[in-house]
């Protein structure tokens, strides 16, 4: 827990300093980029931890505990390159996705709920965003579509992880949730409308980042038990 707070407290400041560069600063890379690194570097760091703290893992929590670590890297080296080229950053965030996506596919199926729940959830979304003034996404709009798709699919099989009773498995998708929420504020910074004033969209982009690493954090910190050794909820 005490780890869980520093890395928590090192990643926000390295977070507010980003901010401070990128927004009132001016700067694009640079030091922005350096304390954007550090930051995600805080939420890999806390998963390593976590990994190795947790000593009666099972195969299958091991195999879990794995395909997490492997989504934070992705993540890590997503928050890399979506600075330095767009399309890059959007397929390692896909592949990060992908890879928590399999993590909770260890442990249950995939129900046809899910798939009603992915097609009702994407076909709204999809629909409001397309007719929301504050965005312009061009061309760009079915890559929105696609990746909305893929986080419903991690969120819908994500939901399994509170059929256990254990604090670390409820949080799981909790952090899935908060990834989802950063995203989709993320997209007033990343297709703002003419009509959206620059400080609206800084705003947001604030609240996104914020959003997304308390999620990574919160993801990361789920790996600290073996949640899988009880017996789920019925």
């Amino acid at each position: 827990m005490v780890v869980g707070i520093i890395s928590s407290f090192l990643c926000f400041v390295f977070l507010v300093l980003d901010h401070y560069f990128r927004i009132i600063n001016g700067s694009t890379l640079g030091l922005s980029l350096v304390f954007k690194i550090l930051a995600s570097s805080c939420f890999l760091c806390l998963g390593l931890y976590s990994f190795f703290r947790c000593k009666d893992k099972s195969d299958e929590f091991k195999k879990v505990s794995l395909l997490i670590l492997f989504g934070l890297i992705n993540s890590l080296l997503a928050d890399l390159f979506l600075e330095l080229n767009f399309y890059a950053g959007f397929l390692l965030f896909i592949s990060a996705h992908i890879l928590y996506f399999c993590a909770f596919s260890v442990y249950s199926k995939f129900s046809l709920k899910k798939w009603i729940f992915i097609a009702v959830f994407t076909s709204v979304f999809s629909v409001c965003d397309w007719f929301a003034p504050w965005f312009e996404f061009g061309i760009l709009f079915p890559f929105v579509i696609f990746y909305t798709c893929v986080w419903t699919f991690v969120m819908a099989k994500a939901a399994d992880s509170f059929k256990w009773n254990s604090i670390q498995a409820k949080l799981m998708p909790v952090g899935i949730i908060l990834f989802g929420m950063s995203d989709i504020l993320l997209q007033f910074n990343v297709f703002p409308a003419e009509s959206l004033s620059k400080e609206a969209a800084s705003v947001m982009f604030i609240i996104s980042n914020s959003f997304y690493y308390g999620a990574q954090l919160v993801i990361a910190y789920s790996i600290s038990k073996n949640y899988l050794k009880d017996k789920p909820q019925q």
